[in-house]
Formats: structure tokens, sequence, C-alpha cells
């Protein structure tokens, strides 16, 4: 009988113990599953920012080098203003250059009601109308340079006919832009 007593007291006390040690060992389980889930969002976190960090220090090197380009950049697109004495003397370069007599020279530019309402940074237009007259190789000579000017141009609208001496009379509509 001693030898039974004992066996129950061992298995009651084998019971208890693993009870007691599952009721210690889950929560601490939990907590470390949760802590080691955690720990490996972090990490990937981690290595998000270095690769960012890495991003950016490439993009600060590559901006330090093409900083001299600024200018030409700038006068493709200029800040602030639409530049426009700068965009007539581009013309006129090529008006002369082509061999191309300018008539009339018309500004249209945007509303200052919409430009005071755009944000800053946004892209503005200028719509230009220029009328001329010149040989036709002089005109497509002209429209070539325009399209390859550094200042970002759209033409849109070309009207041309001739007079009864060859003479092509034209006007050409165009776009450009300047960022607010």
């Amino acid at each position: 009988m001693n030898f039974k007593i004992l066996t129950i007291a061992t298995v009651i006390l084998l019971v208890a113990v693993i009870v007691v040690a599952y009721l210690v060992v889950t929560p601490q389980w939990n907590k470390y599953s949760l802590n080691k889930t955690l720990l490996a969002a972090a990490q990937a976190q981690n290595s998000e920012a270095k690769r960012a960090q890495a991003d950016l220090d490439s993009f600060i090197k590559s901006f330090k080098e093409h900083q001299s380009e600024v200018s030409r950049v700038s006068s493709a697109l200029p800040i602030k203003s639409p530049e426009l004495p700068n965009l007539l003397s581009i013309i006129q370069d090529a008006a002369k250059t082509n061999g191309v007599v300018l008539s009339s020279f018309v500004i249209n530019d945007s509303d200052p009601q919409n430009e005071k309402a755009s944000p800053d940074n946004s892209i503005q237009s200028t719509s230009i109308r220029i009328s001329a007259n010149s040989s036709f190789s002089a005109f497509k000579n002209l429209v070539l340079h325009l399209e390859n000017s550094l200042r970002i141009m759209d033409l849109g609208h070309i009207n041309l006919k001739a007079d009864d001496n060859g003479i092509l009379l034209f006007q050409i509509s165009f776009q450009t832009y300047y960022q607010k």
C-alpha cells in the first residue's frame, strides 16, 4: 500500500509540475514568439531604412555630379516666371539664323487668377503666336530650330500661305512652360 500511495503521490506531483510548468511556460512562450516576430519586423524595417539610405546617398552623389547642369535645365524650364525676354531672344536668333523675317510676336500669358490658384512648383504655360515670312526651306529650318532648342516648346498650330512671289507667309502657335 505504501508503494501505491507513493506512486499516486508521484503521479499527482508530476501532473502538478506539468500543469505549473505549462502555466508558467505558455505565457513566456507567447511573449517569446511575439518578441521574435517584432524583432523580425524591426530587422526588415532596418534593412529597408539602410536600402533607402543607400538610395539617398546615391542620389546625392549623382546630384552633386550633375549640379553644373542646373543652369541648362533652368533655361529649359524657367522657375517663377516665363522669362519672355529670353524666349524672344531665342526666337529672334532662330529667325535670323534661318533667314526668316518676323512680322509679329503675340504672347497670351496664363490667366493671373489661375496662376494664383495653382500650387507652388506647378507647371504653367504661356501661349505664343508668331507671324513671319520666308522661303519654305527657311521655314522648315526655323521649325526644326525651335523644336530642338533647349527651351521646352510644343508647336501646336501652323498656318501656311504662299504669295504670288513664292514667299511663304506663316503663323506658328506654340506653348512654352515655366515652373511656378
